[in-house]
């Protein structure tokens, strides 16, 4: 009878072992086979090693046949029959724990078996396991898609992830983590024959694309042809998704908005967009702010910005845009050896940053004798740096030299990279590559919530009023959300509805600083006083247009005090009711009731 318990018990190790390795995420399996090891090692050893000491006379001879049994239980063999005599074997409870060290070894084996000569067979069960899945098709393969990857995985235990590459170099490593790998022609153009692979029908599982490999413009191609795909699957938009990582400065023009087809939700941005984001989230310019009681701030905003290329000039207009407070001024230093030469397209697509912002271009190296001329000058005065070299090594040789000046000069000044990842010397590298910044659904949660509130008049749900929203809508409630936490700062803990008098005054202006500078850095420039009231004369005759906003002109891009007087033309000439400094603190109060969205935590 023992035996046949023994067997059976032999046989479902292996049966366990083949669900576990199959079904349970990379991480999981580990650690279970690690606590099994240590179990059956510690177990095993003492249980071997007492009782061959008890039944042999040699010491030798019983430690070589102790290492021996300890061996053979990764085989499947048990030397029970050498030991049964031991005065150990007959307590009762020593019994139980020799059989399962022995099924715990066992299972260790068995695991490394599926992992290594039985991996195809595991993979075509994944392959069909993930047809009863949601998929996650992650286009580009390398080591920061497959940390994001295991992120997914970690907190979605219903999903499955493929990925999409030509170059096999991290194959082994995609497979080893548990997920699926092609770079077959069907799915590199993809193709009827991938979605029918994975098992993609009308009405059946989500699926989600992140085209976010290194090569940005096959990225944009390979989420249009996988809309096409999609498209003549007839699959339902509301199962899809998209993330594309572009050098296209536009929204994916491909969401499913009022009978079109498209994907369900759609986001692309720039790689350095999400840089000078993922900045800003990381470490946020509001703390390097005091703010009075009050809610304004007792402090001026300098910043040193090193690089004017792509990734350089996206954080400096994130940086203008997330450092304007009422009582503060604006001044960002920034050096480049190029000075003003890269920035034509900057220069053409924001024309007034250059003007309404205190901006000094230096046309010196970052390593040259004239920045730390500057810095003796007026590095006490700096709150914020930015190196954006576009070159790791140089990135981090000047970070170190900076923030030695820094800590030589007892400052406390963040001196933060942008390069393929953001962090500070002996801080947390962080990459872009989190669900937080790329998965659809979670990128955008409070942005959501905070077009909700404009559009909740229509009837129509969250996600329908996202969709339908233009790409720059989108841009400003992102915007506005990032800021959020400046007001939650500068607030000092006030219930909202306990703001008043000057503290309501105080972030009022701010936000209006924030919305001047988001427009500025987005194209915007002032209409002028004579346009407005030529608008206002049209809507005045029946027209049906804004008074304030008209392509890339806007009334409003002036100072706080100066409002009442739009609000006297509205009033007098156009026959409206406004209060364009009241709706200030509209956008504070809505951005500061409004409860932060849940976010998956990044490796």
């Amino acid at each position: 009878m023992r035996e046949v318990l023994l067997i059976t018990a032999f046989a479902m190790s292996i049966v366990v072992a083949f669900i576990i390795n199959l079904a349970l995420r990379k991480a999981v399996t580990n650690k279970i086979t690690v606590g099994c090891v240590l179990f059956a090692f510690l177990a095993g050893g003492c249980i071997y090693g007492v009782g061959m000491a008890q039944v042999c006379a040699n010491s030798v001879i019983a430690t070589e046949r102790a290492f021996l049994a300890i061996l053979g239980m990764f085989l499947g063999r048990n030397d029970y029959s050498t030991i049964n005599s031991a005065e150990l074997m007959k307590l009762s409870w020593v019994v139980p724990i020799f059989w399962l060290a022995h099924i715990c070894a066992f299972y260790v084996t068995a695991s490394a078996v599926f992992a290594n000569a039985g991996a195809g067979l595991v993979r075509r069960i994944r392959v069909l396991v993930a047809r009863w899945r949601d998929i996650a098709v992650i286009y580009g393969a390398d080591d920061h898609t497959l940390s994001f990857a295991r992120n997914l995985n970690r907190d979605h235990n219903n999903l499955s992830v493929v990925f999409v590459d030509e170059d096999t170099d991290h194959a082994q490593a995609v497979e080893r983590e548990g997920f699926l790998f092609r770079s077959d022609s069907d799915a590199l153009e993809p193709s009827d024959r991938f979605l029918k692979g994975i098992g993609l029908r009308p009405g059946k599982r989500k699926i989600t694309l992140y085209a976010i490999s290194e090569n940005h413009e096959n990225n944009y191609k390979y989420a249009g042809e996988f809309l096409n795909i999609l498209e003549r699957r007839q699959i339902d938009p509301d199962q899809t998704a998209a993330m594309v990582i572009t050098e296209d400065h536009n929204e994916l023009m491909s969401e499913a908005v009022d009978g079109s087809y498209g994907y369900g939700s759609a986001c692309s941005c720039s790689y350095q967009e999400l840089i000078s984001r993922l900045l800003i989230q990381r470490y946020p310019t509001w703390d390097q702010v005091t703010f009075s009681p009050e809610g304004k701030a007792v402090n001026d905003f300098n910043c040193l910005v090193i690089g004017l290329g792509k990734t350089g000039q996206n954080v400096l207009l994130e940086l203008i845009m997330n450092g304007q407070f009422e009582g503060s001024h604006f001044r960002a230093d920034v050096f480049a050896g190029s000075g003003t030469d890269e920035l034509g397209s900057m220069m053409y697509r924001a024309p007034e940053v250059f003007t309404a912002y205190e901006i000094h271009i230096h046309r010196n190296d970052a390593r040259s004798r004239e920045l730390y001329a500057f810095l003796e000058e007026r590095g006490d005065k700096l709150k914020y740096a930015a190196i954006c070299t576009g070159n790791e090594k140089l990135n981090r040789e000047i970070a170190v030299e900076l923030d030695s000046f820094f800590k030589d000069q007892e400052l406390d000044i963040p001196v933060c990279i942008c390069g393929k990842q953001v962090y500070r010397l002996g801080d947390i590298h962080h990459n872009i590559y989190t669900p937080d910044l790329l998965v659809p659904e979670l990128q955008d949660t409070g942005a959501k919530k905070i077009n909700q509130v404009y559009c909740s008049s229509n009837g129509r749900s969250e996600q329908e009023n996202w969709a339908s929203c233009d790409s720059f809508s989108r841009r400003s409630c992102r915007a506005a959300w990032s800021f959020r936490g400046a007001f939650v700062k500068a607030s000092t803990g006030t219930p909202v509805d306990q703001i008043s008098g000057k503290k309501q005054e105080n972030l009022s202006r701010t936000e209006h600083l924030r919305w001047c500078a988001f427009h500025r850095c987005n194209g915007f420039q002032l209409m002028s006083r004579e346009e407005v009231l030529a608008r206002a004369r049209r809507i005045q005759e029946g027209e049906s247009i804004r008074l304030t906003k008209t392509g890339k002109r806007h009334a409003c891009l002036m100072m706080y005090d100066d409002l009442e007087q739009l609000d006297e033309i509205a009033r007098k000439t156009a026959g409206q009711q406004t209060d364009y400094r009241g709706s200030n603190w509209d956008n504070v109060r809505i951005l500061l009731e409004t409860e932060e969205g849940d976010q998956y935590e990044a490796e």
